[in-house]
């Protein structure tokens, strides 16, 4: 409800969203809830749908705290799920329209109308020193490919997305309003 009441605000203020679209995300980790962690059906689709509704870094601390107050301290699964979340809205606020990693190789694709400086995918290839590859169809795939023994389980995969989301956050993020 909180999503689209800020919605209608904003429609009502005239500040249309520019762009409307989806980002996917598939991240090979083990991501849910364990009926071990909560046994109820409903309970659990309703953390779900919080879960889902993760927007910023205060909404995954919030969602977090819930979680450890209410069913105590996470299982992996659990927390690899709310790392996910977070990762997907943070990718979304980049214009990444689909996130892929494996242990190999993380490849983002970007939405094709995104507001975003060619001459900033430039400059971060140029920082990365061949760390990543920019491709460009109809629109930009940069993937970053990882060396043997560099991520060596789910949990390295999360913390190096979390850090290429970084660097991608400080040089190609929109400036605010």
């Amino acid at each position: 409800y909180a999503k689209l009441l800020g919605e209608a605000v904003s429609r009502e203020k005239g500040e249309a969203e520019k762009f409307r679209f989806d980002t996917s995300v598939e991240i090979e980790a083990d991501a849910h809830i364990p009926a071990s962690y909560i046994p109820n059906e409903s309970q659990k689709l309703a953390i779900y749908h919080r879960i889902a509704e993760i927007e910023n870094e205060g909404d995954y601390d919030d969602v977090l705290d819930e979680l450890i107050d209410r069913f105590g301290d996470l299982p992996r699964p659990v927390d690899n799920l709310l790392k996910i979340a977070l990762i997907k809205t943070r990718a979304h606020k980049l214009y990444v329209t689909e996130l892929e990693a494996n242990q190999q190789e993380v490849r983002m694709r970007f939405l094709p109308e995104a507001p975003l400086d060619p001459m900033d995918f430039a400059a971060l290839l140029q920082e990365q020193k061949g760390k990543l590859k920019l491709r460009g169809e109809e629109a930009p795939v940069l993937t970053r490919v990882f060396r043997k023994g560099e991520v060596l389980n789910p949990q390295g995969l999360l913390v190096q997305i979390g850090d290429l989301l970084g660097v991608l956050e400080l040089r190609l993020m929109p400036p605010s309003s």
